[in-house]
Protein backbone atom coordinates (compact mmCIF):
# COMPACT_ATOMS: atom_id res chain seq x y z
CA UNK A 1 0.00 0.00 0.00
CA UNK A 2 0.92 3.66 -0.60
CA UNK A 3 2.22 5.45 2.07
CA UNK A 4 0.93 9.58 1.76
CA UNK A 5 3.76 11.25 1.12
CA UNK A 6 5.32 13.18 4.08
CA UNK A 7 4.49 17.02 3.81
CA UNK A 8 7.19 19.74 2.88
CA UNK A 9 9.11 21.81 4.81
CA UNK A 10 7.98 24.83 2.61
CA UNK A 11 3.68 23.46 3.12
CA UNK A 12 4.65 22.88 7.12
CA UNK A 13 6.26 26.23 7.44
CA UNK A 14 2.83 27.94 5.48
CA UNK A 15 0.63 25.57 8.07
CA UNK A 16 2.60 27.34 11.01
CA UNK A 17 2.76 30.45 9.07
CA UNK A 18 -1.12 30.53 9.31
CA UNK A 19 -2.02 29.19 12.00
CA UNK A 20 0.12 31.95 14.02
CA UNK A 21 -1.19 34.69 11.65
CA UNK A 22 -4.84 33.17 12.73
CA UNK A 23 -3.84 34.03 15.96
CA UNK A 24 -2.37 36.86 15.97
CA UNK A 25 -5.40 38.51 14.05
CA UNK A 26 -7.48 37.02 16.21
CA UNK A 27 -5.76 38.95 19.13
CA UNK A 28 -5.63 42.11 17.65
CA UNK A 29 -8.94 42.46 16.94
CA UNK A 30 -10.06 41.51 20.52
CA UNK A 31 -7.73 43.92 21.90
CA UNK A 32 -5.35 41.72 23.85
CA UNK A 33 -2.50 41.57 21.60
CA UNK A 34 -0.72 45.07 20.92
CA UNK A 35 2.36 44.53 19.03
CA UNK A 36 1.62 48.36 17.63
CA UNK A 37 -1.18 51.15 18.62
CA UNK A 38 -3.16 50.88 15.15
CA UNK A 39 -4.02 46.84 16.08
CA UNK A 40 -6.15 47.73 19.70
CA UNK A 41 -9.37 47.88 16.94
CA UNK A 42 -12.57 46.59 18.18
CA UNK A 43 -13.62 44.40 14.95
CA UNK A 44 -16.74 46.38 15.43
CA UNK A 45 -15.42 49.82 14.11
CA UNK A 46 -14.71 50.95 11.03
CA UNK A 47 -10.35 51.76 10.03
CA UNK A 48 -9.40 54.85 11.64
CA UNK A 49 -8.96 56.49 8.16
CA UNK A 50 -11.56 57.03 4.87
CA UNK A 51 -12.76 54.21 3.73
CA UNK A 52 -13.50 53.45 -0.23
CA UNK A 53 -15.59 51.07 -0.81
CA UNK A 54 -15.54 49.17 -4.57
CA UNK A 55 -18.64 48.22 -4.71
CA UNK A 56 -19.32 45.70 -7.94
CA UNK A 57 -23.31 43.94 -8.07
CA UNK A 58 -23.81 41.18 -10.60
CA UNK A 59 -27.46 40.79 -11.47
CA UNK A 60 -28.43 37.19 -11.58
CA UNK A 61 -32.11 36.76 -12.09
CA UNK A 62 -35.42 38.70 -12.04
CA UNK A 63 -37.31 36.46 -10.31
CA UNK A 64 -40.83 38.27 -10.13
CA UNK A 65 -41.87 41.94 -11.23
CA UNK A 66 -45.47 41.97 -9.53
CA UNK A 67 -47.34 44.80 -11.32
CA UNK A 68 -50.14 44.91 -8.30
CA UNK A 69 -48.05 45.72 -5.55
CA UNK A 70 -45.27 47.64 -7.69
CA UNK A 71 -42.37 45.22 -6.59
CA UNK A 72 -39.28 43.57 -8.34
CA UNK A 73 -37.73 40.93 -7.01
CA UNK A 74 -33.89 40.21 -8.17
CA UNK A 75 -30.98 37.78 -7.27
CA UNK A 76 -28.01 39.41 -7.28
CA UNK A 77 -24.29 38.89 -6.26
CA UNK A 78 -22.47 41.31 -4.59
CA UNK A 79 -18.68 41.84 -4.02
CA UNK A 80 -17.55 44.46 -1.45
CA UNK A 81 -13.67 45.69 -1.77
CA UNK A 82 -11.81 47.37 0.84
CA UNK A 83 -9.00 48.40 2.92
CA UNK A 84 -8.35 47.79 6.39
CA UNK A 85 -5.57 48.80 7.80
CA UNK A 86 -5.60 47.10 11.03
CA UNK A 87 -5.82 43.84 9.49
CA UNK A 88 -2.17 44.05 7.19
CA UNK A 89 0.95 41.84 8.50
CA UNK A 90 4.84 41.40 7.21
CA UNK A 91 4.43 38.30 5.07
CA UNK A 92 7.97 37.14 5.71
CA UNK A 93 7.03 37.08 9.64
CA UNK A 94 4.30 34.15 8.61
CA UNK A 95 6.26 32.12 6.30
CA UNK A 96 5.19 34.15 2.81
CA UNK A 97 1.45 34.10 3.82
CA UNK A 98 -0.12 37.04 1.93
CA UNK A 99 -4.12 36.53 1.71
CA UNK A 100 -6.32 34.49 4.57
CA UNK A 101 -9.91 34.29 5.07
CA UNK A 102 -11.63 35.06 8.69
CA UNK A 103 -15.86 34.92 9.43
CA UNK A 104 -17.30 37.98 8.23
CA UNK A 105 -18.97 38.47 11.75
CA UNK A 106 -15.00 38.66 13.28
CA UNK A 107 -14.44 42.04 11.60
CA UNK A 108 -15.86 45.37 10.22
CA UNK A 109 -17.86 45.31 6.90
CA UNK A 110 -19.97 48.10 5.55
CA UNK A 111 -23.42 48.51 6.64
CA UNK A 112 -24.30 48.69 3.14
CA UNK A 113 -28.50 48.50 2.06
CA UNK A 114 -30.83 49.35 -0.63
CA UNK A 115 -32.89 52.46 0.39
CA UNK A 116 -35.88 51.37 -1.22
CA UNK A 117 -35.52 47.68 -0.61
CA UNK A 118 -38.74 45.90 1.19
CA UNK A 119 -37.01 42.65 1.83
CA UNK A 120 -33.77 41.12 1.73
CA UNK A 121 -33.20 37.61 2.11
CA UNK A 122 -29.21 36.26 2.49
CA UNK A 123 -28.94 33.50 0.74
CA UNK A 124 -25.48 32.24 2.62
CA UNK A 125 -28.04 32.40 6.12
CA UNK A 126 -27.54 29.09 6.92
CA UNK A 127 -24.34 29.09 6.26
CA UNK A 128 -21.11 31.04 7.69
CA UNK A 129 -20.08 33.43 5.63
CA UNK A 130 -15.93 34.64 5.19
CA UNK A 131 -14.07 37.49 4.40
CA UNK A 132 -10.99 36.91 2.02
CA UNK A 133 -7.92 39.56 3.80
CA UNK A 134 -4.72 39.96 1.95
CA UNK A 135 -1.21 40.96 3.54
CA UNK A 136 -1.85 44.52 2.45
CA UNK A 137 -5.10 45.26 4.43
CA UNK A 138 -7.38 44.70 1.47
CA UNK A 139 -10.50 43.17 2.50
CA UNK A 140 -13.04 41.19 0.13
CA UNK A 141 -16.33 40.60 0.97
CA UNK A 142 -18.74 38.43 -1.41
CA UNK A 143 -22.25 37.47 -0.33
CA UNK A 144 -25.79 36.10 -3.02
CA UNK A 145 -28.69 37.96 -1.73
CA UNK A 146 -32.30 37.98 -2.74
CA UNK A 147 -33.74 41.85 -2.94
CA UNK A 148 -37.36 42.98 -3.46
CA UNK A 149 -37.31 46.96 -4.07
CA UNK A 150 -40.17 49.08 -4.98
CA UNK A 151 -40.41 49.93 -8.74
CA UNK A 152 -43.42 52.57 -10.20
CA UNK A 153 -44.95 50.35 -12.69
CA UNK A 154 -46.52 52.49 -15.80
CA UNK A 155 -49.26 50.72 -17.24
CA UNK A 156 -50.76 52.93 -20.14
CA UNK A 157 -48.82 50.22 -23.00
CA UNK A 158 -49.35 47.12 -21.44
CA UNK A 159 -48.87 44.36 -22.55
CA UNK A 160 -46.15 46.33 -24.73
CA UNK A 161 -44.53 48.24 -21.67
CA UNK A 162 -41.27 49.07 -20.61
CA UNK A 163 -40.46 49.61 -17.22
CA UNK A 164 -36.98 50.99 -15.49
CA UNK A 165 -36.53 50.09 -11.81
CA UNK A 166 -33.55 51.73 -10.11
CA UNK A 167 -31.70 49.77 -7.24
CA UNK A 168 -30.60 52.53 -4.69
CA UNK A 169 -27.46 51.65 -2.64
CA UNK A 170 -25.88 53.49 0.22
CA UNK A 171 -24.31 53.01 3.50
CA UNK A 172 -26.96 53.40 6.45
CA UNK A 173 -24.88 55.41 8.91
CA UNK A 174 -21.73 56.75 7.31
CA UNK A 175 -21.37 59.99 5.37
CA UNK A 176 -19.42 60.44 2.34
CA UNK A 177 -17.16 61.83 4.27
CA UNK A 178 -16.32 58.44 6.37
CA UNK A 179 -17.34 55.87 3.59
CA UNK A 180 -17.35 56.23 0.12
CA UNK A 181 -18.83 53.98 -2.11
CA UNK A 182 -16.82 53.31 -5.53
CA UNK A 183 -19.28 51.18 -8.22
CA UNK A 184 -16.95 48.76 -10.30
CA UNK A 185 -18.40 48.96 -13.77
CA UNK A 186 -17.18 46.32 -16.53
CA UNK A 187 -19.89 45.54 -18.85
CA UNK A 188 -18.43 42.32 -19.28
CA UNK A 189 -19.12 40.79 -15.87
CA UNK A 190 -22.71 42.88 -14.79
CA UNK A 191 -24.45 39.85 -16.93
CA UNK A 192 -22.21 37.72 -16.91
CA UNK A 193 -23.86 34.89 -15.14
CA UNK A 194 -27.49 36.57 -16.20
CA UNK A 195 -30.42 34.32 -16.52
CA UNK A 196 -33.49 34.93 -18.71
CA UNK A 197 -36.98 35.87 -17.03
CA UNK A 198 -39.72 34.05 -18.73
CA UNK A 199 -42.03 37.46 -19.12
CA UNK A 200 -39.33 40.37 -19.21
CA UNK A 201 -36.62 40.75 -21.29
CA UNK A 202 -33.30 42.78 -19.87
CA UNK A 203 -32.41 45.91 -22.46
CA UNK A 204 -30.35 47.59 -20.56
CA UNK A 205 -28.24 47.95 -17.00
CA UNK A 206 -26.88 50.89 -16.14
CA UNK A 207 -24.79 52.25 -12.89
CA UNK A 208 -24.00 55.23 -11.48
CA UNK A 209 -23.17 57.14 -8.69
CA UNK A 210 -24.51 60.18 -6.96
CA UNK A 211 -24.21 61.79 -3.62
CA UNK A 212 -28.04 61.75 -1.59
CA UNK A 213 -28.89 63.40 1.71
CA UNK A 214 -30.41 61.09 4.07
CA UNK A 215 -31.01 61.70 8.14
CA UNK A 216 -28.76 65.01 7.93
CA UNK A 217 -26.12 63.16 6.31
CA UNK A 218 -24.57 63.37 2.68
CA UNK A 219 -23.88 59.56 1.71
CA UNK A 220 -22.82 58.03 -1.45
CA UNK A 221 -25.35 56.40 -2.91
CA UNK A 222 -25.22 53.98 -6.19
CA UNK A 223 -27.67 53.59 -8.55
CA UNK A 224 -28.46 50.20 -10.47
CA UNK A 225 -30.97 51.02 -13.30
CA UNK A 226 -32.70 47.92 -14.56
CA UNK A 227 -34.29 48.77 -18.54
CA UNK A 228 -37.36 45.77 -18.58
CA UNK A 229 -39.39 45.18 -21.75
CA UNK A 230 -42.24 42.82 -21.70
CA UNK A 231 -42.82 40.00 -23.86
CA UNK A 232 -46.08 40.35 -25.04
CA UNK A 233 -46.90 36.81 -26.61
CA UNK A 234 -48.88 35.19 -23.61
CA UNK A 235 -50.89 37.90 -23.55
CA UNK A 236 -51.65 38.10 -27.11
CA UNK A 237 -52.40 34.65 -27.46
CA UNK A 238 -54.43 33.91 -24.04
CA UNK A 239 -56.22 37.33 -24.54
CA UNK A 240 -56.85 39.05 -27.85
CA UNK A 241 -56.78 36.47 -30.30
CA UNK A 242 -60.20 34.81 -28.54
CA UNK A 243 -61.57 37.94 -28.13
CA UNK A 244 -61.18 38.79 -31.93
CA UNK A 245 -62.71 35.10 -32.90
CA UNK A 246 -65.22 36.07 -30.39
CA UNK A 247 -65.90 39.56 -32.40
CA UNK A 248 -65.82 37.74 -35.32
CA UNK A 249 -68.34 35.08 -34.84
CA UNK A 250 -70.57 37.58 -33.11
CA UNK A 251 -70.73 40.13 -36.29
CA UNK A 252 -71.28 37.29 -38.52
CA UNK A 253 -74.18 35.75 -36.29
CA UNK A 254 -75.52 39.35 -35.96
CA UNK A 255 -75.81 39.97 -39.51
CA UNK A 256 -76.19 36.40 -40.88
CA UNK A 257 -79.41 36.00 -43.02
CA UNK A 258 -82.29 34.14 -41.12
CA UNK A 259 -85.49 32.74 -42.65
CA UNK A 260 -88.03 33.31 -39.60
CA UNK A 261 -88.78 35.83 -37.05
CA UNK A 262 -87.59 33.35 -34.07
CA UNK A 263 -83.86 33.14 -35.93
CA UNK A 264 -83.98 36.97 -35.76
CA UNK A 265 -84.46 37.38 -32.39
CA UNK A 266 -81.80 35.23 -31.52
CA UNK A 267 -79.16 37.82 -32.40
CA UNK A 268 -80.39 40.03 -29.38
CA UNK A 269 -79.14 36.99 -27.45
CA UNK A 270 -76.06 35.99 -29.09
CA UNK A 271 -75.01 39.84 -28.81
CA UNK A 272 -75.56 40.04 -25.12
CA UNK A 273 -73.70 37.04 -24.64
CA UNK A 274 -70.57 38.11 -27.10
CA UNK A 275 -70.48 41.06 -24.42
CA UNK A 276 -70.77 39.65 -21.19
CA UNK A 277 -67.85 37.19 -22.43
CA UNK A 278 -65.66 40.40 -23.58
CA UNK A 279 -66.02 41.93 -19.92
CA UNK A 280 -64.58 38.85 -18.11
CA UNK A 281 -61.63 38.94 -20.64
CA UNK A 282 -61.30 42.87 -19.12
CA UNK A 283 -61.46 41.62 -16.03
CA UNK A 284 -58.79 39.34 -16.20
CA UNK A 285 -56.71 42.06 -18.00
CA UNK A 286 -57.45 44.76 -14.41
CA UNK A 287 -56.48 41.73 -11.92
CA UNK A 288 -52.88 41.86 -13.57
CA UNK A 289 -52.34 45.48 -13.61
CA UNK A 290 -52.36 48.09 -10.74
CA UNK A 291 -55.65 49.86 -9.77
CA UNK A 292 -54.87 53.14 -10.54
CA UNK A 293 -56.97 56.06 -12.40
CA UNK A 294 -53.94 57.76 -14.12
CA UNK A 295 -53.85 55.30 -16.78
CA UNK A 296 -55.41 52.99 -18.37
CA UNK A 297 -53.93 49.97 -20.71
CA UNK A 298 -54.10 50.08 -24.05
CA UNK A 299 -55.54 46.19 -24.05
CA UNK A 300 -58.14 46.97 -21.49
CA UNK A 301 -59.24 49.86 -24.65
CA UNK A 302 -58.99 46.88 -26.71
CA UNK A 303 -61.17 45.31 -24.96
CA UNK A 304 -63.37 48.27 -24.20
CA UNK A 305 -63.63 48.99 -27.73
CA UNK A 306 -64.37 45.42 -28.57
CA UNK A 307 -67.27 45.56 -26.28
CA UNK A 308 -68.29 48.75 -27.70
CA UNK A 309 -68.60 47.49 -31.73
CA UNK A 310 -70.89 43.88 -30.32
CA UNK A 311 -73.37 46.50 -28.46
CA UNK A 312 -73.63 48.99 -31.81
CA UNK A 313 -73.89 45.87 -33.45
CA UNK A 314 -76.64 44.48 -31.69
CA UNK A 315 -78.44 47.57 -31.60
CA UNK A 316 -78.26 48.43 -35.26
CA UNK A 317 -79.47 44.75 -36.31
CA UNK A 318 -83.05 46.01 -34.96
CA UNK A 319 -83.22 48.07 -38.29
CA UNK A 320 -82.02 45.38 -41.05
CA UNK A 321 -84.95 42.90 -38.96
CA UNK A 322 -87.22 46.02 -39.10
CA UNK A 323 -86.79 46.70 -42.59
CA UNK A 324 -87.27 42.91 -43.20
CA UNK A 325 -90.55 43.00 -41.56
CA UNK A 326 -91.64 46.29 -43.69
CA UNK A 327 -94.74 45.29 -46.23
CA UNK A 328 -95.95 46.78 -49.57
CA UNK A 329 -98.22 49.19 -47.50
CA UNK A 330 -95.65 50.50 -44.97
CA UNK A 331 -95.40 53.86 -46.63
CA UNK A 332 -98.64 55.92 -47.75
CA UNK A 333 -97.22 57.54 -50.55
CA UNK A 334 -97.01 55.42 -53.94
CA UNK A 335 -93.46 57.30 -54.27
CA UNK A 336 -91.87 54.55 -51.49
CA UNK A 337 -93.98 51.79 -51.78
CA UNK A 338 -92.46 48.82 -52.45
CA UNK A 339 -92.62 45.09 -52.69
CA UNK A 340 -92.23 42.48 -49.78
CA UNK A 341 -89.41 41.09 -51.54
CA UNK A 342 -87.91 44.68 -51.55
CA UNK A 343 -87.61 45.31 -48.51
CA UNK A 344 -86.19 42.03 -47.80
CA UNK A 345 -83.65 42.51 -50.15
CA UNK A 346 -82.59 45.89 -48.82
CA UNK A 347 -82.87 44.67 -45.73
CA UNK A 348 -79.95 42.13 -46.79
CA UNK A 349 -77.98 44.82 -48.34
CA UNK A 350 -78.12 46.59 -44.96
CA UNK A 351 -76.93 43.37 -43.07
CA UNK A 352 -73.80 43.14 -45.82
CA UNK A 353 -72.72 46.60 -45.09
CA UNK A 354 -72.93 46.72 -41.80
CA UNK A 355 -70.84 42.94 -41.59
CA UNK A 356 -68.28 44.72 -43.59
CA UNK A 357 -68.05 48.00 -41.54
CA UNK A 358 -67.87 46.31 -38.33
CA UNK A 359 -65.30 43.83 -39.32
CA UNK A 360 -62.87 46.99 -40.61
CA UNK A 361 -63.73 48.38 -37.07
CA UNK A 362 -62.52 45.00 -35.50
CA UNK A 363 -59.38 43.82 -37.60
CA UNK A 364 -57.87 47.50 -37.63
CA UNK A 365 -56.48 47.60 -34.19
CA UNK A 366 -56.36 43.83 -33.89
CA UNK A 367 -53.54 44.06 -36.73
CA UNK A 368 -52.07 46.76 -34.95
CA UNK A 369 -51.67 44.98 -31.97
CA UNK A 370 -50.45 41.47 -33.59
CA UNK A 371 -47.90 43.79 -35.20
CA UNK A 372 -46.59 44.83 -32.08
CA UNK A 373 -46.56 41.69 -30.59
CA UNK A 374 -44.43 40.22 -33.57
CA UNK A 375 -41.94 42.94 -33.34
CA UNK A 376 -41.16 42.78 -30.08
CA UNK A 377 -41.15 39.24 -30.14
CA UNK A 378 -38.75 38.96 -33.24
CA UNK A 379 -36.78 41.46 -31.23
CA UNK A 380 -36.05 39.60 -27.92
CA UNK A 381 -36.56 36.28 -29.11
Amino acid sequence: AKKNPLPSSSSLCALRGRTVLYRTLAESISGSFVPRPCDQHPHSAPPDDKVVVEYESQLIHIISLEEKTQTIKVLLHVTEVWHDSTLRWNETEFGGLNETWLPSDSVWVPDIIAFNMLNRVDVLSSVRSTVSIRSDGRVSFSYPQIVTFMCAIHIADFPFDAQKCTLEIASWGYSAEKLRLRPVQHSGTLLQHYQQNEEWALTNLSVDVALFSHEENVVTEVRIALSLQRKPLYFISALLIPSYIICVLSVAGLFARFSTRDERQERFSLGVTATLTLSVLSLVVTEKVPHTSDEIPILVLYFHLNTLVVTVATVLTSVSMRISEWRGDTFKSKRFRLSRRDFLRLADYADKAFFFIFMIILTIPFAYMTYRCAALSGQYA
